[in-house]
């Protein structure tokens, strides 16, 4: 029997959609126009507990469109079901509850959460998290960011393995996606208009039963056998608090230190044709490379098993899988990522180079020894929404967008060897004085020295100008020196943002960072 077409088309009105969010909702790629990404997968709520989903025991579909009314939005969703119908009604909820969470709904973040987000050595930071939403989220989102069960819990698995190290950014990860479903999903027929190129993975709960064979998905089920053969082989397990987790044994798969992925494939080629099949589908699906294709296959595995439940991570075991994963293979950043973005986990922290700089940099908190993980979970509980900001403000800032034009420069380039500016006295001067007034890495700075043209004081700073000398009139400013901290951009990027050097203080000391900016 096979599965219902998707033939059937609904609305959905919500008013608290607001109309900043529309570009932030992403239905599609460009280059893959027909396959749908915001995906939902529910099971019939009514049925008994203990009997095994059926073919017609589900509704399915994804969102075709997003509308903006004078009210709010209006949502149109293609799916298998008709909602207009009596003998559907225990599925209307559902669906509009997944609905809700695809569009970031659910549990939508407000600016009071960052009077007190966080807490021990980075309480300081909460003025600047507050100022940066006044400045960025209030403006440009509609006072709020979207949070929540942003992705289906295996749909989202693939989507966010695929970002692991990904070349070619979102794209290159929605192309591994389809590859990856359209050779372990079953394609659905379209009907009624309907055009996709749509296939159904098996909901969370399917997937998670070992007393489900998954005969529905027989794919996908050759994946799943696959991956336990190859945990078998290649695997250990890691106990990292009351949670497991698979840990890759390199040892037989490495050659002069590095992955010999041709030692990898020849585990695949000696498989069984079912188990061959899938795991070398698998390789190709996530673009052939040596780190994602494992990963896939051990989170699989994994997670078929309950050894950790994605839903449940606490901050100690938030901070625990950072500690505990080096060298398994696994990547604590995926890991925390699905949590975050397919389970609305609060306190998953995925940290990628915009989070480590935004920490470091105008925060003032360090990721370096295993120790400054456990603290950096201890400060908070809430990392996985502070991170939804961290990521607006950064990414808005990396892309010159209106609403960052006169903050956080301190998290940008500083040179071209890929130095960051940091805060330094011409970073933080083009800085937004609102801003700089609550920043932590402001703070940190204001009080240390500044020279011109001269080896700068230890902890201090050296500004190099353009007549290189005290005497010139009208000269500019250039590069910047400080500990750990080059720039030569800044004063190129606002060249209005300065005084001419020198002014009448400038040639007298000690000269602060403090007095520097008030000066020029």
């Amino acid at each position: 029997m096979p599965f219902e077409a998707l033939s059937e088309k609904y609305e959905f009105s919500f008013a608290d959609f607001p109309a900043e969010w529309l570009p932030l909702t992403s239905l599609y790629d460009p280059d893959l126009p027909l396959f749908p990404v915001v995906y939902f997968h529910e099971l019939d709520p009514n049925l008994p507990a203990g009997n095994r989903p059926g073919h017609k025991d589900r509704v399915f579909g994804f969102i075709r469109y997003v509308n903006l009314t004078e009210a709010g939005a209006v949502v149109g969703v293609v799916l298998n079901k008709d909602l207009k119908l009596p003998a559907n009604a225990q599925y209307r909820p559902v669906v509009e509850q997944a609905v809700r969470d695809r569009l970031g709904l659910g549990d939508p973040i407000r600016q009071h959460e960052f009077a007190a987000a966080l807490g021990k050595d980075l309480a300081s930071a909460n003025r600047l998290l507050q100022e940066l939403w006044h400045q960025i989220v209030a403006p440009g989102f509609g006072g709020a960011l979207p949070f929540g069960k942003m992705w289906d819990g295996v749909f989202g698995l693939v989507r966010f393995v695929a970002s692991w190290n990904s070349e070619g950014g979102r794209k290159g990860e929605l192309i591994q996606t389809h590859y990856f479903v359209s050779h372990f999903g079953e394609r659905i027929a379209a009907g009624n208009t309907v055009n996709a190129d749509f296939y159904l993975l098996p909901t969370m709960g399917e997937f998670q039963d070992e007393t489900n064979p998954l005969h529905l998905f027989p794919r996908f089920a050759e994946l799943i056998g696959a991956a336990s053969a190859f945990a078998a082989s290649h695997c250990t397990e890691k106990k990292v608090g009351a949670a497991k987790f698979s840990s890759f044994n390199r040892a037989a798969a490495l050659h002069g230190g590095k992955l010999n992925t041709a030692n990898v494939r020849a585990f695949y080629a000696a498989q069984p044709p079912p188990t061959r099949r899938a795991l070398t589908e698998n390789y190709n699906a996530f673009n052939r490379g040596t780190h994602r294709p494992i990963l896939a296959l051990m989170m699989l595995h994994d997670l078929r098993r309950r050894y950790w439940d994605p839903s449940a991570l606490t901050p100690a075991l938030c901070a625990a899988v950072y500690i505990e994963l080096q060298g398994t293979f696994q990547s604590p950043k995926v890991i925390e990522l699905y949590g975050q973005q397919c389970f609305g986990v609060r306190c998953a922290l995925p940290i990628d180079n915009w989070v480590e700089t935004f920490l470091a940099r105008p925060v003032g908190f360090k990721l370096k020894a295993k120790e400054s993980y456990a603290k950096l979970f201890e400060a908070s509980g809430v990392w996985g929404r502070v991170e939804r900001l961290i990521w607006v403000a950064s990414q808005a800032r990396k892309v010159h967008s209106s609403v960052a034009a006169d903050v956080l420069w301190c998290v940008r380039f500083g040179g071209p060897e890929g130095d960051i500016r940091g805060a330094n006295p011409l970073s933080c001067k083009i800085c937004l004085k609102a801003i700089r007034d609550v920043c932590p890495g402001f703070a940190a700075i204001k009080d240390r020295e500044v020279v011109f043209n001269a080896t700068r004081p230890a902890g201090g700073f050296s500004i190099a100008t353009s007549g290189a000398n005290a005497t010139a009139p009208n000269q500019t400013f250039g590069v910047v020196c400080g500990q750990n901290v080059y720039d030569e951009y800044s004063a190129h990027d606002r060249p209005d943002g300065f005084k001419a050097y020198p002014q009448p203080r400038s040639t007298s000391g000690p000269f602060t960072v403090g007095e520097f900016i008030a000066d020029y």
